[in-house]
């Protein structure tokens, strides 16, 4: 039963981890690596911090990895300069709905899992995902929690016109179409990479869009794409209509979704 589930029994153990000596181009690379977007930060076996995706964002705009620049001394260069200190845990033995609304609420998209003082687990954004495609009701389907029609934007579009459109729209992921064909998808992750990187504004999404788009039909049961998010580590499906309409499903909609069943 779902709602008599403990935290230890959904929870990633042993998570990637850094110091608060690492740089953050190692953080960097580890959530490249490993797909993830949240590092807890250990010192030793002892929770210190957690760095996030959007920390790194917010601090640097992607712009970590080309050569030193210098001495300057308010270049961000190290994890313990970025991390969040005050951090929300959970023990083992919390109920899993706690966790999802803990979560959601403090829109932190992870809790480090902590046992006699040190770091045991993870519950992220992706876990409550699992949770949903391990419990979905064999008639629910992926279009239901979607956009029926997602904003799309063509390959010539300009860095310029895509960051202006997901900061006005609100959203973090772009179907990328030409002529009614899906040909690629660009987030804000996309976005943010190519202006750290020092892509001028005017160039267009062809040249750094994400080719390796992950699209289904939107009558895919959700619990075979809630399955397919978890084991790909993506944050957003692009649903097909069969008559050149896309919609999009992210992690965001299956967590909303996560916490209706949790709450029932």
């Amino acid at each position: 039963e779902i709602l008599s589930m403990i935290v230890a029994q959904f929870m990633t153990p042993k998570p990637v981890t850094v110091s608060p000596d690492d740089s953050l181009e190692t953080a960097l690379q580890a959530m490249d690596e490993y797909r993830v977007r949240h590092l807890p930060v250990v010192d030793g076996e002892y929770l210190v911090g957690v760095l996030s995706h959007r920390d790194l964002v917010g601090l640097t705009g992607w712009g970590l990895l080309g050569p030193e620049e210098g001495d300057d001394e308010d270049r961000y260069r190290w994890v313990s300069q970025a991390m969040v200190r005050d951090v929300v845990t959970v023990s083992p033995d919390d109920q899993v709905i706690a966790a999802a609304v803990e979560v959601s609420a403090q829109g932190i998209g992870c809790l480090p899992v902590i046992e006699d003082g040190k770091l045991a687990g993870i519950v992220s954004e992706m876990d409550l995902i699992r949770l949903v495609a391990e419990n979905a009701g064999p008639n629910d389907t992926i279009e239901t929690l979607g956009v029926a029609d997602a904003i799309t934007v063509t390959p010539d579009a300009t860095l310029a016109q895509l960051d202006d459109l997901m900061s006005a729209k609100n959203v973090r992921h772009l179907p990328v179409v030409e002529n009614g064909k899906l040909l690629a998808i660009v987030s804000d992750r996309d976005v943010r990479r190519a202006l750290g990187a020092g892509v001028g504004r005017d160039s267009s999404a062809g040249t750094f869009m994400n080719e390796g788009v992950v699209s289904i039909d939107a009558s895919t049961p959700l619990k075979t794409a809630a399955s397919m998010m978890f084991d790909r580590r993506i944050g957003a499906l692009v649903l097909t209509h069969g008559d050149d309409r896309y919609g999009i499903v992210t992690t965001t909609d299956l967590l909303e979704h996560a916490l209706g069943v949790l709450g029932t």
